[in-house]
């Protein structure tokens, strides 16, 4: 699976963006646009996770709202914490590469659930 996250905050506001908020998971080989690999402030890890943890990253919400460009979303219960992930220096907002890949295990591991 690919993970699209954010790596920055946008700003404290609970709905804006924060740090290792997952805005999508995709399948692994999926069609990124330029927008998406080359966003200082996303990366895209690839991990073989399972397709159930996959989907419960996605399903699960807060009771809270997600403001992007005017339009409103679910946010989900799940951050990556960066801190606990094997290199979490490839998390500091510098994109070194389009895709970070990691071990499944690892992103399981570093799933923390919100409020």
């Amino acid at each position: 699976m690919e993970i699209l996250v954010a790596v920055v905050a946008r700003s404290a506001a609970i709905d804006d963006i924060q740090a290792g908020e997952i805005i999508t998971i995709q399948p692994d080989g999926w069609g990124w646009t330029p927008a998406e690999l080359e966003n200082p402030n996303w990366h895209i890890i690839s991990a073989p996770i399972l397709g159930s943890h996959a989907s419960t990253l996605m399903m699960d919400h807060t009771p809270h709202n997600l403001k992007v460009g005017g339009k409103t979303y679910p946010r989900k219960k799940h951050l990556i914490n960066f801190a606990v992930l094997p290199n979490p220096s490839l998390f500091n907002g510098v994109r070194t590469q389009p895709m970070v890949a990691l071990q499944g295990a690892d992103v399981v591991v570093a799933t923390k659930q919100v409020a």
